[in-house]
């Protein structure tokens, strides 16, 4: 089973095809929700950003496959060694019939959020969802029924003991279901225990086991009447649980935890996975041979009955907040622990440059192919004159941790950071001066256009200038006490800077005066960079990405395929692109970050999903170019479907839609071949 890191960064979803390839980790460093192997070799992983994951090799290669989704994917589950099903977000549902190769979207008749899939046979499978509901198949999955549980309660896990038996479990208060009918009638087990449960596992209709918040596990040894608390030894989350046989059983969860019990759960003991990273969920197809699957694209194995693990994850899952390329081909990931990752090929291949320092770095930027800087905690400030290979401590004269490190030239450069630090040097780092900068919060981030024009922003809304290389700044007036990530200036008088909600601020005379750009709601904007004076992006907490090429006018959001934090870009030439960010992300775009979302990469076709007219009184079109629209299904807020319209051959790429619906906002759900798309309408 698994356990799912339930975050939604946007209300109205769409289908987007990543312009973005993985340079690091590898194979992927998404989040992976769910595991499932049908023998020792053969497996698949599921997770965010429509993310799977293929093994024919026992794990030893892992290949990326293309879902047709980039809704989240929170479990996954093999009826044999050639079909399986994942399901995800607004009723997401993918099969494969060829072991994982190739998938497929089905119709699942539902915008409920789908959580976990379970099959008890060949032939009967059920699906946990959230506002109580559960979807059931007894043809092997080629239609799902909605069957009600009599709550309201969102479910996390689902697991059957025989056709009859079966146990849900869910993420709200003390919620356990059993059912003894199939599914048709559930009764409610409580355990007096205010905790979110994440996963279940049964061993026969008597003893079963439960895992959960803190650290908690429960186990019932009478079919669920009653409930007992043995100790798990840890208070972190516990997200999966699995057994071998009738004693032997596994649970992994937060912070690297592995727990292994030999007595049926009486008692369990702490393994050593030899990592950190939160684990979701986990899976045995034989007494020795495991696998879990959990954040940053984690995938760990063991052949020993978990006496000790293996990752398969190749690369750095430590967190990048800044990147560079002082030429085409030569670039530098900077980040947590003194990790720095440097390439010489454009980001095939990655290698550790070691710095000899355990603290984190910030920021980095090099002067010539040679000449680079790192800062970061503590006000360390590091120089390297020979590409990477050493690395000399500077003295900064502050203890603040420095944010930012900007070089107008191989000689003049500038760090910002805490306490309102801004320091300066006029001899390529030898030497750092403390300028004034009238403030004492946080300054994340500055830019120099020219040699006396300079700009930093922080926190408090915080926006500082100079126009004499730093011997004097100004705090700018903004109108708003917003936390400032990041600040980019194109010219003199045109800047940009992103703020800690989901909006840019632009200004045109020198930061005089600041207007307002909205950008897609439930981004926190991190970081902004502009290639030209007209071409710029920005990225940050969910894998937000947008692009404008008109200075700002409009930002059109791209697909990064991921929804680790983005922290630093930079760009070679118009086309290619580095991004950095959390669990090691790199990032690679050798087409300029790629489409708007839901255009695919076809220049004969450079049109999304549309819907007009939107607002609608009673009928509208659905128009997909070149694409085979299979069906249309319209939900309100609730999630209840209200329209629904099925199309088993296809029927082109334009459908009217005629409906009898009350003035308001629907979701309007589109099935092609390949992709699902999910977009608003408001009804008039």
């Amino acid at each position: 089973m698994k356990k799912l890191i339930h975050i939604l960064f946007l209300l109205f979803p769409v289908v987007a095809f990543a312009q973005w390839t993985w340079q690091n980790p590898l194979p992927q460093g998404n989040i992976l929700n769910s595991v499932y192997f049908t023998d020792t070799i053969h497996g698949c992983a599921v997770g965010e950003s429509g993310t799977i994951v293929k093994t024919a090799d026992g794990g030893a290669i892992w290949t990326l496959q293309n879902s047709g989704t980039t809704l989240r994917l929170n479990s996954v589950a093999f009826l044999n060694s050639s079909t399986g099903y994942a399901v995800g977000d607004f009723g997401t549902i993918v099969k494969t019939t060829d072991g994982g190769n190739t998938w497929n979207i089905i119709n699942s008749g539902t915008m409920q959020h789908l959580f976990s899939i379970f099959f008890v046979d060949s032939l009967t499978g059920y699906i946990a969802s959230d506002g109580g509901k559960m979807l059931k198949t007894t043809n092997r999955g080629q239609s799902w029924t909605m069957i009600s549980t009599g709550t309201i309660d969102s479910f996390t896990d689902v697991f059957f003991v025989n056709i009859n038996v079966g146990f849900a479990v869910g993420d709200d208060w003390d919620e356990i279901l059993k059912t003894t009918d199939g599914g048709n009638t559930w009764t409610e087990q409580s355990d007096d225990n205010d905790e979110a449960y994440w996963s279940i596992a049964f061993t026969d209709t008597n003893h079963g086991i439960i895992v959960g918040s803190e650290g908690r596990i429960l186990k019932t040894a009478d079919g669920g009447t009653t409930w007992t608390s043995p100790s798990s030894g840890t208070t972190n989350a516990l997200r999966s649980v699995h057994f071998t046989n009738p004693t032997t059983g596994y649970a992994v969860g937060d912070g690297g935890t592995i727990l292994k019990t030999t007595d049926s759960g009486s008692t369990w003991t702490v393994l050593s996975s030899g990592g950190y990273i939160g684990y979701c969920s986990i899976i045995f197809p034989d007494a020795n041979t495991g696998y879990i699957a959990g954040t940053c694209g984690s995938l760990m194995k063991t052949t020993d009955a978990g006496a000790t693990w293996t990752s398969m994850l190749s690369g750095s899952t430590d967190y990048f907040a800044s990147v560079c390329f002082p030429k085409p081909g030569t670039g530098y990931a900077i980040g947590a622990s003194g990790t720095i990752l440097k390439t010489t090929n454009g980001g095939d291949d990655w290698m550790t440059v070691s710095t000899g320092i355990g603290k984190w770095f910030y920021s980095g930027c090099f002067t010539n192919e040679l000449t680079g800087y790192i800062v970061g905690d503590s006000g360390m400030i590091f120089k390297t004159t020979d590409a990477g290979i050493t690395w000399r401590a500077l003295s900064s004269g502050t203890t603040n941790a420095l944010n930012a490190v900007y070089f107008c030239d191989s000689t003049v450069g500038y760090a910002a950071g805490g306490g309102g630090t801004i320091l300066k040097t006029t001899n390529g780092g030898t030497s750092w001066n403390t300028q004034s900068s009238g403030i004492s919060g946080m300054l994340h981030s500055i830019s120099f256009p020219d040699e006396d024009h300079g700009y930093a922003s922080g926190d408090n809304g915080s926006i500082l200038k100079t126009t004499n290389g730093g011997a004097d700044w100004t705090i700018l007036q903004n109108g708003t006490l917003q936390q400032f990530f990041s600040v980019c200036f194109t010219s003199v008088n045109t800047g940009y800077i992103t703020t800690g909600d989901d909006s840019i601020l632009k200004t045109q005379d020198g930061g005089t005066t600041w207007s307002k750009t909205g950008i897609t709601p439930g981004y926190s904007l991190l970081s902004i960079k502009f290639i030209d004076s007209n071409t710029g992006f920005v990225f940050g907490v969910g894998g937000g990405m947008f692009k404008t090429t008109d200075g700002g006018t409009t930002w059109n959001q791209l697909s990064s395929g991921t929804t680790n934090a983005l922290w630093s870009i930079a760009f070679t030439s118009a086309d290619t692109g580095y991004v950095v960010g959390s669990c090691g992300t790199i990032l690679k775009t050798t087409n300029g970050g790629g489409y708007p979302m839901g255009v695919p990469n076809l220049t004969t076709n450079p049109s999304p999903v549309n819907i007009y007219p939107n607002p609608a009184k009673d009928k509208c079109k659905v128009q997909c170019a070149m694409c085979n629209i299979k069906s249309i299904e319209i939900f309100n807020l609730t999630g209840e479907k209200v329209y629904g319209a099925d199309f088993s051959s296809g029927t082109g790429n334009a459908v009217e839609v005629d409906f009898d619906l009350r003035a308001g906002i629907y979701f309007v759900k589109i099935t092609e071949e390949k992709e699902i798309s999910v977009q608003k309408l408001i009804v008039e």
